[in-house]
C-alpha cells in the first residue's frame, strides 16, 4: 500500500516529497535489493541515479531474494550492512 500505483494513488503524493528530500541526500546511502522482488524491480538504479550519497558505495541485487530481504536473505543483508558501516 506504500508504492503508490498510479499518480492519483493517496500515497503517491508523500512519495514526491520523500523524492524530493532523497534527491538532495548526500550521506552514504547503499541500494540491498533482491532479485525476485516483484514490488520494486528496478528501483534501485533508479535511487542510485537519484541520491547522491549513494554514488560509489557496494549495491547489490541479493540472490535468492524477494522484497522483505530480512525474511528471505536475513544473514547476507547483515553482512552488507555491516560492510558498508565498517568501510566508514
Amino acid at each position: 500500500m506504500l508504492v503508490p500505483a498510479s499518480p492519483e494513488d493517496p500515497e503517491a503524493s508523500p512519495n514526491r516529497a520523500a523524492w524530493e528530500v532523497l534527491s538532495r541526500f548526500d550521506k552514504p546511502f547503499l541500494t540491498l535489493f533482491g532479485d525476485s522482488d516483484k514490488i520494486t524491480r528496478g528501483a534501485e538504479q533508479v535511487l542510485q541515479a537519484l541520491v547522491p550519497g549513494a554514488k560509489g558505495q557496494r549495491h547489490a541485487v541479493l540472490e535468492n531474494a524477494g522484497h522483505s530481504l530480512q525474511e528471505d536473505v536475513g544473514e547476507v543483508l547483515a553482512e552488507r550492512v555491516i560492510d558498508c558501516i565498517e568501510v566508514r
